[in-house]
């Protein structure tokens, strides 16, 4: 057999599931730098401080980590999985701003509400979180407090949902009445994907507000899945975003689209994206400095990459954020990206007995056929 076959064969024999150890290993790695890397930025977030540099540290403390994951294994692709983003009130995600543009200027103030988002990948094996402050000494209470309690009690019951047998139909009926139960509404048009190695938007997708223009299809979950699970809340009627009038500048490789570019320049482009970053999400200022921006337009209008545009709420609703990372493991689900939330006190509490029944089921998989046993 030539060797090139061989090779085929064995990479297709390899096991790229959490049934693998060392695959379990490489999510977790990836999940701890991206906890420590949301602390670190926790404890630098202050009024007076710009979100250029919370980008900035935030990044350079997960390149610094991963440097260190996995030195002796020669050739293996590691790296941001999503670069981090500072939201700040209104500003709701995709927000890493340039070096000499006017968004660079932005400080953060008392009061304001932060959304910090970011992601790790040690071999295509990606692990992502987000999280939501709010720059007070104080514990938060009144519909602030709601929309926290939202994604906080949320994640708890998705959890507990995401068992081999159970649907996403079945998670999002009780998270609805979880977001009832706190007077706040899903955010319309959020997507939780399964996620796989090199591949962040699987087939498999968990759509909390559906409406005439998107639906997904509905489907079992089952062992050995990962998702990346996003809950964003909101105390708005509509509960829609909208793009705003900053910059894009974070982009995803779409490497089903290959074209002939004529610039030599969106050819360096696209090569060094490809190398560096594969199909995960990018943000410009890693590119080459003086091809990147050029480069990514010719890019851009071939549909060669995706953009995330920055997005942003009606002014005056509160939004909170909580994304982890699942992984539905044969024994146990285990959420292995995501910090306490910061202290509130909300008047509001779940009152629905199906959904209080699932509070107090753990996260331990009983397999199907010793559920059988007991019917």
């Amino acid at each position: 057999m030539p060797a090139e076959n061989v090779e085929t064969v064995l990479e297709q024999t390899v096991d790229e599931t959490i049934d693998n150890p060392d695959v379990i290993k490489k999510y977790k790695l990836a999940a701890e730098i991206a906890n420590e890397t949301m602390k670190h930025i926790q404890g630098l977030m202050k009024p007076g401080v710009k979100v250029i540099e919370l980008c900035s540290a935030g990044d350079s403390f997960m390149e610094e980590k991963i440097k260190h994951a996995y030195k002796k294994s020669k050739g293996m692709k590691k790296g941001i999985a999503f670069p981090t983003c500072v939201n700040v009130n209104e500003t709701i995600c995709h927000f890493t701003p340039l070096d000499n543009t006017p968004e660079a200027a932005i400080t953060l103030k008392e009061n304001d509400v932060v959304r910090v988002d970011l992601g790790v990948q040690i071999d295509g094996f990606i692990s992502n979180i987000a999280q939501t402050y709010i720059l007070t000494p104080n514990v938060v209470s009144g519909r602030e407090a709601d929309c926290l309690a939202a994604v906080q009690q949320g994640m708890e019951v998705a959890q507990r949902l995401m068992k081999p047998g159970k649907t996403n139909t079945d998670l999002i009926q009780a998270l609805q009445k979880v977001a009832r139960a706190f007077n706040v509404k899903w955010v319309n048009g959020v997507l939780s994907h399964e996620i796989k190695r090199d591949v962040v938007d699987g087939k498999n997708v968990i759509l909390l507000h559906e409406d005439a223009d998107q639906t997904v299809d509905e489907f079992k979950f089952e062992s050995n899945q990962v998702f990346c699970l996003d809950l964003v809340a909101s105390t708005g009627d509509e509960a829609k975003l909208r793009e705003g009038t900053s910059r894009t500048t974070v982009y995803k490789r779409e490497p089903s689209v290959l074209v002939d570019l004529k610039v030599n320049a969106s050819r360096k482009v696209y090569e060094e994206i490809k190398d560096k970053f594969g199909a995960v999400p990018f943000t410009v200022k890693h590119l080459d400095p003086k091809l990147g921006r050029m480069g990514v337009l010719e890019l851009l209008n071939n549909r060669m990459i995706d953009p995330y545009p920055v997005l942003v709420a009606k002014k005056g609703e509160f939004v909170a954020q909580q994304k982890s990372t699942i992984l539905i493991a044969k024994k146990q689900v285990q959420k292995i990206t995501g910090l306490p939330v910061q202290s509130f006190q909300s008047e509001k509490s779940i009152q629905d007995e199906q959904v209080l029944a699932v509070l107090k089921t753990d996260l331990k998989i009983v397999p199907e056929a010793k559920m059988d046993e007991t019917d």
